[in-house]
């Protein structure tokens, strides 16, 4: 992500929204992938994030989800292991166990039949499961984290030995414990271990009754903790097992994790991949609670926001109980214009209507849905430039103005026609005159360079800026003057007014004051008023105009999404009406050649013309069943099969995979059950796989 995207999303508070979009995360890997969520580099990729979204959304409202399993986010131990530090821990090498596990699952619900996900087919073809590292691992660590004995014929026998120490050691206390002087002399019954050394409370009186080494005493001094003088040399014995054992363990991490490495360029691909799957499935589902749209990515630049609303304060007017005073945002850019002034009163929702742009342009760059109705459009810009708020270069000594002006600089040396740039209050922080004739100029040379501008001021002398300029068109957020409150709602094709009179005479001021100040306004405007208000009403028409046309666009993309909904439905009833048909033949088929097998083996007992005459019968009728379109269909079938396919046994009433083709002898092997078998072509079909 480049500067000025960079910039912009701290400007537009990204990461707090994206905070919102990783507690809707399955698992922890999904949690790291939508908290580190950017633009991606170009619009393909944006666009197939997207599409694969889209494609989850289906799935999700047919009630199916992806076998995301639990995977950890494995970045961290693997960077760790690569700087020279230690080595995967078992419950880390677990972890790799279970996701190569998810990787598998993923691989297989993609590629069962019907779910025809053709936008991850791309990704899905990358995923490596890497089968042997993960039955070893399988073999190795046990599903609580640990490593099991059949890690290495050495940690078992290592192990044996420790079972068996420790049991000889519990028997050796247990008879020390039958002397009756030594009961005489503990402090309490039960022994303690240390470091899998046993521990007898002796009293400090009675310590020569219990022969053995004291390893400690209470914090009284009265008990002396005595190591008996039998366990001694086992105890050393089951030290120095435990830590040759110690050492195996060591030992089988650190070869497991080398074997990570020869694989990691895989495994970082699989998690890379893993993660995008779960980005799609998270907007997926939300899109399926009814909160976000998945946007349109189109080729131009043209930009179509449908009842958008600003994800933060939606979230803050719903907590407050109040979310029935959101007010949508409707707003478009790039097709009768490039640049769209807003002007008006420096209350009334300009900037959260800036924002609210910005954060819709980062989502749909980041490939997740936006808080928009349906028919949205939002371009891949290239990258998102952000001058909103009054913040000071504190740090370059720059005052509020100058620091505006460094930004925008900034943003006018790299813009470019695919660059998005809200620009908040253009103009302002110096001499309205100035600073009018200087946001001016700013605006005159972003439309000669196409460069897509959203921009507000309050400063009336810019409101005529967009009747002079073809590309340039006026918005404002509506205000009551009955109320003096803002309404929130953008007005595109009207320029906003300052109401500055009238709220000064709604708080009292002297009369007087008024009066001369609307003298002046009066003379400064200069006829401005007259010539605005005509173009008031005929933007308000043309407006109103341009909104009952998106209305009958929008209702008829409703109709032809119902057309091509309907158009599915008849094609899926058309593929199982089929399907049946298919079974049913198929069935027939079978049964019929079934009966001739079993008739065969019986020709003997007929005399030798007449076992000639039934064999030529039997073996036209397989030739006519072969002719058949079905039984056409079956030799393309079988033609067609190749290793790793997927074939139907009736007789196991099961789908098997396809391990090896004998051609010659018309024989397959298939994995059935867990085993291996070999079944003949005619046994086989592939009915279940339409």
């Amino acid at each position: 992500m480049n500067l000025a995207t960079r910039y912009a999303a701290e400007t537009l508070e990204f990461d707090a929204v994206l905070a919102r979009w990783v507690e809707r995360a399955v698992t922890p890997l999904g949690r790291a992938r939508l908290a580190r969520a950017r633009p991606y580099a170009d619009a393909a990729s944006a666009r197939a994030a997207q599409s694969r979204a889209a494609r989850l959304l289906r799935l999700v409202r047919r009630g199916e989800s992806a076998p995301l399993g639990a995977t950890r986010d494995l970045a961290e131990p693997l960077a760790r292991a690569r700087r020279g530090g230690a080595p995967f821990d078992p419950e880390e090498l677990g972890a790799v166990r279970d996701f190569l596990e998810t990787v598998q699952n993923l691989v297989r619900w993609f590629e069962e039949p019907g779910r025809e996900a053709i936008e991850f087919l791309e990704l899905i073809a990358e995923l490596d499961p890497l089968p042997a590292l993960r039955d070893d691992l399988e073999e190795s660590i046990d599903e609580h984290g640990r490593v099991r004995d059949e890690a290495s014929t050495h940690l078992a026998a290592l192990r044996r030995d420790a079972r068996d120490l420790r049991r000889e050691i519990d028997a050796k206390v247990q008879n020390v414990l039958q002397r009756p002087e030594v009961r005489r002399a503990l402090q309490e019954d039960r022994v303690r271990f240390r470091d899998g050394r046993p521990l007898l409370a002796v009293k400090r009186d009675r310590r020569s009754a219990v022969p053995g080494v004291v390893h400690d005493y209470s914090h009284t001094g009265h008990t002396a903790f005595v190591e008996p003088e039998e366990t001694i040399e086992l105890g050393d014995r089951l030290r120095r097992v435990v830590l040759e054992e110690q050492r195996e363990i060591s030992r089988i991490l650190v070869a497991f994790t080398q074997r990570l490495f020869r694989h990691q360029a895989a495994l970082e691909r699989d998690l890379e991949i893993a993660s995008e799957i779960e980005l799609a499935h998270v907007g997926a589902v939300y899109v399926a609670s009814g909160a976000a749209v998945i946007p349109k990515l189109p080729e131009s630049m043209h930009l179509d926001l449908r009842r958008a609303r600003h994800p933060l304060l939606e979230e803050r007017l719903r907590e407050e109980g109040r979310l029935d005073s959101l007010v949508p945002l409707d707003l478009h850019l790039g097709q009768e214009f490039d640049l769209l002034l807003i002007t008006g009163p420096n209350t009334g929702g300009k900037t959260v209507a800036m924002k609210t742009v910005g954060l819709c342009a980062l989502l749909a760059a980041s490939g997740l849905p936006i808080p928009a109705a349906e028919g949205s459009s939002v371009p891949f810009y290239e990258a998102i430039f952000a001058d909103i708020g009054d913040e000071q270069g504190i740090a370059q000594n720059l005052s509020t103005f100058s620091s505006h002006l460094a930004r925008i600089q900034s943003a006018l040396g790299s813009a470019t026609p695919r660059t998005l740039l809200l620009l908040d209050e253009i103009g302002a922080g110096t001499d309205p005159h100035e600073g009018a004739a200087l946001g001016g100029a700013m605006l005159e040379v972003l439309l000669e360079r196409g460069i897509p501008t959203l921009a507000s001021t309050h400063l009336g002398a810019l409101k005529a800026f967009a009747y002079r300029h073809p590309r340039a068109e006026n918005a404002s957020v509506e205000f009551d003057a009955a109320s003096l409150m803002p309404l929130y709602r953008l007005v595109i094709g009207l320029p906003g007014e300052s109401n500055a009179l009238r709220i000064a005479r709604r708080l009292g001021l002297d009369e007087d004051v008024l009066r001369r100040a609307a003298a002046l306004l009066e003379r400064r405007e200069d006829g401005l008023a007259e010539v605005l208000e005509e173009v008031r009403v005929a933007r308000t028409e043309a407006e109103s105009a341009r909104s009952r046309a998106k209305d009958l666009e929008g209702r008829r993309e409703l109709e032809l999404d119902a057309a091509e909904v309907a158009r599915r439905a008849a094609e899926e009833l058309r593929r199982m009406v089929s399907a049946e048909a298919d079974r049913v033949v198929e069935e027939s088929f079978r049964r019929v050649l079934d009966e001739i097998e079993r008739f065969t083996p019986q020709l003997g007992i007929y005399r030798p013309a007449e076992r000639e005459r039934l064999e030529q019968l039997f073996a036209a009728l397989r030739a006519a069943m072969q002719a058949t379109p079905l039984g056409e269909r079956r030799r393309i079938f079988l033609a067609s099969l190749k290793q790793g396919d997927w074939v139907y046994v009736p007789r196991l009433r099961q789908r098997c995979a396809v391990r090896r083709i004998d051609a010659k002898r018309e024989e397959l092997l298939l994995l059935a059950r867990g085993m291996q078998v070999t079944l003949s072509f005619g046994e086989v079909t592939w009915f279940e796989t339409l």
